[in-house]
């Protein structure tokens, strides 16, 4: 169930969200065990399209708790800065929710030369080889199903 904000005059734009998501550059990305504890770890994600992708070793808990419960949730964090005197923080941030999938063959391709685009520009001579490596990890995509922006004085 996706409520509504609490705080209505800090929701951002979806398309302001999904820039936001798109630019970051590391997200929390959180799944849920058999058992239904959450497991969260750190990814550097790439937006193509209405789905996002990264990589990751081709074993794993966040794999493993993938295969047995898709629904995915992901945060990320842009600017932000402490405001002291106030007592608050001044933050923008998004939450994406979405189904989780291995990505093979063409489609794990155009994700691992999306993140070497976004994380390597003016290494282009050096993509190629890197990607050769990446046979030896595995390439998830997170079709996105709702994304939700807030933001504090920003």
């Amino acid at each position: 169930m996706n409520r509504p904000m609490r705080l209505g005059n800090r929701a951002m734009k979806e398309e302001k969200a999904r820039k936001l998501l798109a630019e970051c550059e590391y997200a929390l990305f959180t799944t849920v065990d058999e058992e239904g504890a959450p497991h969260t770890v750190p990814v550097s994600p790439v937006v193509l399209g209405n789905a996002l992708y990264f990589h990751c070793a081709p074993a794993g808990e966040k794999l493993d708790n993938i295969q047995k419960n898709p629904q995915v949730c992901l945060c990320a964090l842009g600017r932000t800065q402490v405001l002291q005197k106030e007592m608050t923080m001044a933050y923008e941030s998004v939450v994406a929710q979405g189904k989780a999938r291995l990505a093979q063959g063409e489609e794990a391709q155009r994700a691992l030369l999306a993140i070497c685009q976004k994380y390597s520009p003016g290494y282009e001579s050096e993509w190629e080889k890197e990607i050769e490596k990446f046979p030896m990890v595995q390439v998830v995509a997170v079709d996105l199903i709702h994304i939700t922006g807030k933001s504090n004085r920003l």
